[in-house]
């Protein structure tokens, strides 16, 4: 990210350190009347995570970051930021299901059963390798559960914290 001396002085720069730092440096710099844009032919470098482990622990970063940035900005909550928590529920309500219902249980697995066959398929298509479509698998449940357990995580300390 790249700034104006009058935008660093005017909204003071970062505030917070850590958890979603850069978004909601982000949205100050917005709300105080400056533009944001893309330059496209920026080279932007990130770690790239190495192992499903890492790449789990930065997605949960991540969800956690999300109900961070909600303390600052409410308005920054959107649905859309729910859906992996929801992926993630409803693959633990899965698991849970076998215990009180097999119907259930085999109509919960079918549907992420099929979820997981249409990542295969695209992924196969996509990238012309078998072995990358299987690791696509890998890939997107990590992810959702990653985020959706931080972000619920941290909405429970949200909603649970203690009034003062």
């Amino acid at each position: 990210m790249g700034i104006s001396r009058q935008v660093f002085e005017k909204t003071r720069g970062y505030i917070i350190t850590r958890m979603g730092e850069d978004i909601e440096f982000s949205i100050r710099i917005i709300n105080s009347g400056f533009k944001s844009g893309l330059v496209e032919n920026a080279f932007v470098y990130h770690k790239r995570r190495t192992n499903f482990r890492h790449f789990f622990k930065q997605l949960h970063f991540f969800g956690r970051a999300r109900i961070n940035i909600y303390r600052f900005f409410p308005s920054e909550l959107k649905p859309i930021h729910f859906m992996p928590a929801a992926f993630t529920l409803f693959c633990a309500f899965t698991m849970l299901s076998a215990i009180v219902s097999s119907k259930l249980f085999y109509l919960c697995s079918g549907i992420l059963l099929l979820y997981s066959l249409l990542i295969l398929i695209d992924s196969t298509v996509k990238n012309k390798s078998l072995k990358i479509g299987f690791l696509s698998i890998a890939a997107v449940f990590t992810q959702l559960t990653g985020y959706g357990i931080g972000f619920l995580t941290e909405l429970k300390r949200e909603l649970f914290k203690e009034r003062k």
